[in-house]
């Protein structure tokens, strides 16, 4: 009887604890070895039934595999761990701002990371000229990166000067379209300029904007939407607000609630910093650091945003 009752633990003990991973595997199956299990099995019995189990796999690789696949402690029909996929990661960087080094380490760095798209949130350059357009762009291109940008306020300071009244000449001819959908593994993001400080978004850029948001996950812009101690945001410049500037920022904001957005990525601030939306609270203000060396509150650095199958993601600061 005593022999029996062995018997059936060790089988409960062995068999099971390899084959479906209950918490004496994890604990202490790891001590044991092939020869032990085998041998103790022998004495009962058993070690045709056990032996076959390490045919090709060590305890240690049986204990690996049951580990990673099985939630102890839950109950057998939940027992199956969720583990997170990443379905992918984009770069996000701002206010180069004609730092060539900087940004050139930067998109050194990108490479190793393995990112579907470099997203460059504006203040590519200081003064907006064409010439040093043309030359972060050819950084750009070189890196053989995909990449996507808007301007910032910076980059419309020649166009205004030269009487352009939406500040964006030079910027289009050297980049094109100062808006843009990304749409990668059933996740849409869309990217918009509001970099101008004192001239609102045009009617026909905030129409498309209200047909895209509906059914996006996450908004980039030029420059944030809110923040709860900076003096510097969308319709804002050194707590200066022009209130046309700041009404359409409210309206922006107002679509993004609305629907079912993550987080809102701006730029501009030379800090990076993440919020909670003062009225939704699982929609997220995130800044990203900026890479010029000049007037930054920061090291240089850019954003890293990784997505992940269940449509969670996190965003970290990469430090140059």
């Amino acid at each position: 009887m005593f022999k029996k009752a062995i018997k059936s633990f060790f089988s409960v003990l062995v068999l099971t604890s390899l084959v479906l991973g209950i918490t004496l595997t994890v604990k202490g199956i790891s001590d044991l070895n092939e020869k032990k299990i085998v041998g103790l099995a022998s004495k009962i019995g058993m070690e045709g039934q056990v032996a076959g189990l390490f045919s090709k796999r060590s305890v240690k690789d049986l204990v690996l595999q049951v580990s990673s696949t099985i939630n102890l402690g839950a109950t057998p029909e939940n027992n199956i761990v969720n583990k997170k996929e990443i379905l992918f990661k984009i770069a996000i960087i701002a206010d180069s701002e004609n730092d060539y080094d900087n940004l050139n380490k930067a998109l050194e760095k990108v490479k190793t990371l393995n990112v579907y798209e470099v997203v460059h949130l504006g203040d590519l350059t200081e003064w907006g000229d064409v010439g040093s357009m043309m030359k972060i762009k050819e950084y750009l291109d070189n890196s053989k990166l995909n990449y996507v940008t808007i301007p910032g306020d910076h980059d419309l300071a020649e166009s205004v000067g030269n009487k352009d009244v939406t500040g964006l000449a030079n910027f289009t001819q050297v980049y094109g379209d100062n808006f843009h959908i990304l749409n990668t593994n059933g996740m849409k993001i869309v990217i918009l300029d509001n970099s101008a400080n004192y001239t609102p978004i045009s009617n026909t850029l905030v129409e498309w904007f209200k047909a895209q948001v509906v059914n996006a996950d996450f908004v980039m812009l030029s420059q944030p939407l809110y923040h709860p101690t900076n003096s510097r945001a969308m319709g804002i410049v050194d707590g200066e607000p022009t209130p046309v500037v700041v009404a359409q920022a409210l309206l922006l904001l107002d679509m993004i609630r609305k629907s079912n957005v993550k987080a809102i990525i701006a730029a501009d601030q030379h800090i990076s910093s993440e919020n909670a939306d003062p009225v939704k609270s699982d929609l997220k203000h995130i800044v990203v650091g900026a890479l010029t060396k000049a007037r930054n509150l920061q090291t240089p650095r850019f954003s890293l945003m990784t997505v992940y199958n269940d449509k969670s993601f996190t965003t970290e600061d990469v430090i140059l």
